[in-house]
């Protein structure tokens, strides 16, 4: 895998078309499957590297190695709108953003879903044009089990 990975050879990019220009941002992203990541994290822990003190928080240890193996600088976690509107689990800290009134959003907190996803990159023509190659995300999609899609961010949290 790691040959896969680190390969000399430059590869082509994905192709994927950018979706037409809106105003909110788009993501090229996974659903964040809770059990499926904790599953992922638990065969990374079995590594004999594995750091539990430098990796507590639920989650970290999977996203960190799939940022540094897969070599994805721009693979960040982004809340979208959940067209399936199903509840969601805030993390800790945007629950306390949200409280302090850090998010400055017109629409009525109750009448929005969000889920949490990781993106691979975005529509900004910089982040598009900067997307990986396919087997990175061939890869990716392998490892989380289920394929990407594009998610309409949330504003105030994209």
């Amino acid at each position: 895998m790691h040959d896969l990975l680190h390969s000399s050879a430059k590869a082509p990019q994905m192709n994927l078309q950018c979706p037409p220009k809106q105003d909110t941002r788009r993501h090229y992203s996974y659903r964040m499957e809770e059990s499926h990541m904790l599953y992922f994290e638990s065969i990374l822990k079995a590594v004999p590297s594995f750091d539990h003190d430098t990796f507590p928080n639920p989650m970290t240890y999977a996203f960190e190695w799939l940022l540094t193996e897969l070599q994805l600088g721009q693979l960040d976690c982004k809340y979208c709108h959940d067209p399936e509107q199903r509840p969601q689990a805030l993390l800790p800290e945007d629950v306390a953003h949200l409280e302090s009134g850090g998010y400055d959003d017109d629409e009525e907190d109750e009448d929005v879903f969000v889920i949490l996803v990781l993106s691979v990159f975005s529509d900004d023509p910089k982040s598009f044009n900067a997307r990986p190659t396919q087997a990175k995300v061939d890869l990716l999609t392998n490892l989380l089990g289920s394929p990407p899609q594009w998610w309409i961010g949330y504003k105030g949290w994209c």
